[in-house]
């Protein structure tokens, strides 16, 4: 996975991979960690492995949230764009 933000004209870019917890036709748990391969923006990436829950909510969009306490538990509701 990748991330990236801009904000104020800085660019945070920070790179994961992501394992397969366990899953359902609703849910996905996914363990994730720094990709060792694909280095992100030093001292603003956290470092530590995180739970990752993708959720199918009624109206179609995936509901995600983090379990990772150093990101601040995000979450949000992720929606697709274009085809």
């Amino acid at each position: 996975m990748s991330t990236t933000i801009s904000q104020l004209g800085i660019t945070v870019t920070c790179n994961s991979v992501g394992t397969l917890a366990s899953g359902t036709a609703e849910e996905l748990n996914i363990r994730e960690a720094t990709d060792p391969d694909r280095p992100s923006t030093p001292g603003l990436c956290t470092t530590t492995e995180a739970d990752l829950v993708f959720r199918l909510a009624e109206d179609g969009t995936l509901d995600y949230r983090s379990k990772e306490r150093a990101a601040g538990l995000p979450y949000g509701k992720l929606t697709r764009s274009g085809d």
